[in-house]
């Protein structure tokens, strides 16, 4: 009879041990997934500053395509002689139209915050992430160069 007890005991024993490893796995895949989420949540809100400064950086360019078009048109028309003197009085960027330069500052704060925290972006924005470093690196070299070229 206490043999058929310690059975049952031990068999009690073991469903209470497998029941205990069942819900530390359970919590553990509960913490996966929270985890997966926030790392989710941090890629797409880094991923939505990125959008806001690429937006920023392409104002900064049209703006700077609106100057060195409006610096084209009062070098051509200082060129055509089509100002009078009354017109330089009026507005000193006439005097010497090449002499004022602004230079581009290509805003990359955020895709650098994706770039030292690789390892922690899902798979799926591989693609996405490749992008923007070709974007980041070559491209941005290219404009930033040409800026210096232009004040230079």
């Amino acid at each position: 009879m206490t043999e058929n007890k310690f059975s049952k005991y031990l068999l009690y024993a073991i469903g209470e041990i497998i029941l205990v490893i069942i819900g530390i796995l359970i919590a553990l895949q509960i913490n996966n997934r929270n985890e997966l989420r926030k790392s989710e949540e941090q890629v797409t809100l880094t991923l939505l500053q990125v959008h806001t400064e690429l937006a920023e950086n392409i104002k900064d360019i049209d703006g700077m395509f609106l100057d060195l078009l409006e610096k084209d048109t009062i070098v051509n028309n200082i060129m055509n002689n089509r100002f009078n003197p009354n017109d330089y009085k009026e507005r000193w960027s006439y005097i010497d139209p090449l002499n004022y330069w602004s230079s581009l500052d290509v805003r990359d704060h955020s895709f650098q915050k994706i770039i030292l925290n690789t390892n922690s972006i899902p798979d799926k924005y591989n693609e996405l992430i490749n992008d923007l470093q070709r974007l980041y690196t070559d491209d941005k070299g290219y404009v930033q160069s040409s800026s210096k070229k232009m004040v230079e």
